[in-house]
């Protein structure tokens, strides 16, 4: 795989951002960290991330572990850690956003906390949100 660009990074946060209606801009890989990636985990599932610790890595692990708890096992995340994430390594970064990325883009997901499925039979406009590809959080 090839290195992803800064620009390249960010162009695909803003992006995300603005699908999910977020009045933030990243202007630099610098800033895609912890508060982004809770920003939109909370946008995609409606709950905000578990508290990571006092460091930038356990922060963005704790993203990563909240992640992959709900779209296990169907999803692994294994190959996203914490601490490459607060390094701002691009490859691990643009790995993130681009599983953000995807169930942005999951129009007729539903919930179903046994198994992700589709369902273009049983699609209301809530079905559209890309929140109904996560098990239901009690909510």
């Amino acid at each position: 795989m090839d290195v992803p660009t800064s620009s390249q990074v960010t162009g695909v946060a803003n992006t995300l951002l603005r699908q999910a209606g977020l009045p933030r801009v990243v202007h630099g890989i610098e800033q895609c960290g912890s508060v982004l990636f809770g920003q939109l985990y909370e946008a995609l599932t409606g709950a905000r991330p578990p508290g990571g610790g006092e460091s930038e890595a356990e922060r963005c692990q704790a993203v990563v572990d909240a992640f992959s708890e709900q779209l296990a096992p169907h999803v692994s995340l294994e190959h996203i850690r914490g601490r490459d994430l607060a390094s701002r390594d691009p490859i691990t970064i643009i790995n993130l956003l681009d599983i953000f990325s995807v169930l942005f883009h999951v129009p007729t997901v539903r919930r179903d906390p046994q198994s992700l499925h589709r369902d273009r039979d049983t699609t209301t406009d809530d079905d559209d949100h890309p929140s109904n590809l996560l098990p239901d959080q009690g909510k």
